[in-house]
């Protein structure tokens, strides 16, 4: 069961992060989710932010949240962000 919730996390994590960064104004508010420096907060604020809940899911992934706050948090550039 922890390797499929694992697995999945793992998937879903990459789709977290591109909705985060196709927002409006994604560098501030990445600025901002840095600046919270807390890693429970962060996840709660990409949670809150819909990035962590998933297509057909009424509620949002803490996993998946946490997981893609991490990997916001260790891009050096936003030079993706269209």
């Amino acid at each position: 069961m922890e390797r499929s919730d694992i697995a999945v996390t793992a998937a879903l994590t990459p789709f977290c992060v591109s909705s985060y960064l196709k927002q409006p104004g994604a560098a501030e508010k990445l600025a901002l989710l840095r600046a919270e420096n807390n890693t429970w907060t962060q996840g709660e604020t990409i949670e809150k932010g819909g990035f962590a809940t998933m297509p057909g899911n009424t509620e949002p992934s803490s996993g998946v949240a946490r997981a893609c706050a991490t990997k916001l948090l260790d891009m050096k550039t936003l030079s993706l962000v269209k």
